[in-house]
């Protein structure tokens, strides 16, 4: 088994840093924070994906509690492959290997993308959600920050129940496919979903039992290979795309894993199995990507991030706690922060269009393969984060997570709205909300 003694998220040696609640009464001075060429941020939204975190940034940034990313010159010639930036998502942890080389010798260059000329008060918010997911985001974050700076760092997760997590994702990602298709009139590849590789869906779009079966079969090879050693010096056993300059951070050998979680607290160590992708790989330790399932698996996740910084400098937040009770959560999040209180604890509406192909239930196969993978780590995940609450090593703001509540619906086999069904549902319920909200004589 993965893990064995104390559940606990902080090591026993570390003690929690004292939180006073409230205001910005404790902000680090401008002599601190920054200097003529930019400033470090203070404040992070690390993931997940398709968690909230663009409501939970909208929130904040709405009303003026918190700057996003200013992009500079320097950076944009610097690394011009960075893809996605925005004023919430700075994309700079998660860079490729090259790219990340050259702004690692240049740490001047992501403070540049934060000045007090764009923003005052100096609350500077990275709200990249990628972060969690990239095991070399956390370690790069303490290489390029100063010692001294990394105490006064807020970092904030939100966590969702995995399967819904991971069909919200392939809605989206499936969704943007299509739009990219219908602009270039090329069909979907293997190259964008693994279950198109072998060509066996005839109308060309993937199901999303098709993409897990294939994504489990990932994380089954993490288990299966058996005779490629990590260890050190062990030649043939060592994988071809790990590089002997990283062989010692692998001690432990594939024999030795026991379950998913295993193989993905030997990715999140930098001990990292191959996966479908890799086969081919040059690619140096850092630039790999974790088998998707893995996004949902998040105790490993957390783990990383904890061995880099206090246990209570990083906020664990309930996605359905988010989105249920803003009125409660969001408090707890400018609290911790340090952040004045916001007039409103709402969040942003977001009028999300309908997708071209939306799977909304999926089959009871899928949803038993699923339990297989999360349901003992969902279970690990409430018991360390409990243990993290009772011995106060958790920000106090953070709420008990009494685990993930929520499921999603099986049948038989999956449902597929289209379109036209989505825009027709859209406009019921749009309808139907006007009737309550109107007086008797607005529909006479």
């Amino acid at each position: 088994m993965a893990a064995t003694g104390s559940a606990s998220l902080q090591p026993a040696a570390w003690q929690p840093a004292s939180h006073d609640g409230g205001g910005t009464v404790d902000w680090p001075s401008v002599e601190q924070q920054c200097d003529a060429q930019g400033c470090w941020p203070r404040l992070f939204i690390v993931g997940t994906q398709k968690g909230a975190t663009t409501s939970l940034f909208g929130a904040l940034h709405l009303e003026g509690a918190v700057c996003g990313t200013v992009m500079s010159e320097a950076v944009a010639q610097a690394a011009s492959s960075i893809a996605g930036f925005s004023a919430k998502e700075a994309h700079i942890f998660d860079l490729s290997d090259s790219t990340w080389s050259a702004l690692a010798k240049q740490p001047w260059m992501y403070r540049s993308l934060y000045r007090v000329q764009d923003c005052p008060q100096r609350t500077f918010l990275d709200a990249t959600p990628r972060y969690i997911r990239d095991p070399a985001a956390p370690a790069r974050m303490m290489e390029l920050m100063p010692a001294s700076w990394v105490p006064q760092l807020r970092v904030v997760l939100t966590i969702r129940e995995p399967i819904a997590r991971d069909l919200s994702w392939f809605n989206h990602k499936l969704n943007r496919a299509m739009y990219q298709q219908s602009k270039s009139g090329t069909p979907l590849t293997g190259h964008d979903f693994c279950s198109l590789s072998d060509g066996s869906n005839q109308d060309g779009y993937p199901t999303y039992e098709g993409e897990v079966m294939c994504r489990k079969q990932e994380m089954d090879n993490c288990l299966n290979s058996r005779g490629e050693r990590l260890n050190e010096g062990e030649g043939e056993g060592t994988p071809q795309n790990l590089s002997k300059s990283h062989a010692h951070m692998a001690p432990r050998d594939a024999e030795q894993l026991g379950d998913y979680g295993e193989c993905v607290e030997a990715i999140w160590h930098n001990k990292r199995m191959p996966t479908r992708s890799d086969a081919r790989s040059s690619e140096s330790l850092s630039s790999w990507e974790p088998p998707l399932l893995a996004w949902g698996l998040y105790l490993p996740q957390i783990r990383a991030w904890t061995r880099r910084i206090l246990r209570s400098q990083l906020l664990v937040l309930d996605f359905d706690r988010l989105v249920a009770r803003p009125d409660d959560v969001l408090p707890r999040v400018t609290s911790f922060m340090g952040l004045p209180a916001l007039q409103k604890n709402e969040l942003p509406h977001e009028n999300e269009q309908p997708y071209a192909r939306k799977v909304d239930v999926i089959s009871c196969d899928t949803a038993q393969a699923l339990h297989g993978v999360f349901g003992e780590w969902n279970d690990r995940l409430a018991l360390a984060l409990r243990e993290d609450v009772e011995r106060s090593n958790a920000p106090p703001q953070e709420p008990l997570f009494e685990g993930f509540n929520t499921t999603v619906p099986c049948e038989n086999e999956e449902h597929v709205w289209l379109a036209e069904q989505q825009q027709e549902k859209a406009e019921w319920k749009e309808k139907a909300s006007l009737h309550e909200r109107a007086p008797p004589s607005y529909f006479v």
